[in-house]
């Protein structure tokens, strides 16, 4: 068990030198007053957007929410804050999604 450990801990900290959104904080896994274990997971909601964090051996990293990019002119992305999620949707009429497939990243 504690080499999978390890291994996810190498893949976590690869991630996170890797994207500039991303971020790594020493100390304990601590979300409110919830406490996590090696390999917890939770996700942080803000205003414009959502954290998906997991606790390691040293410490937790946290990312955004993957998001849409490479939008065609005619959808837009919208934030939903109360599901952390972005839907795409098409400028003319909001209500019904962009037909075309959309990259995410994040």
């Amino acid at each position: 068990m504690q080499p999978l450990i390890h291994i996810f801990f190498l893949l976590s900290v690869a991630e996170f030198t890797t994207s500039s959104n991303c971020w790594f904080s020493k100390g304990p896994c601590v979300n409110g007053k919830k406490e996590y274990r090696v390999g917890g997971r939770w996700r942080v909601r803000y205003d414009d957007h959502c954290e998906d964090c997991t606790c390691v051996k040293s410490g937790f990293a946290c990312c955004p929410i993957p998001y849409p990019v490479d939008i065609p002119k005619s959808c837009a992305a919208i934030f939903d804050d109360k599901k952390c999620k972005y839907h795409v949707v098409r400028r003319d009429k909001p209500c019904i999604p962009c037909s075309r497939p959309v990259s995410y990243i994040g």
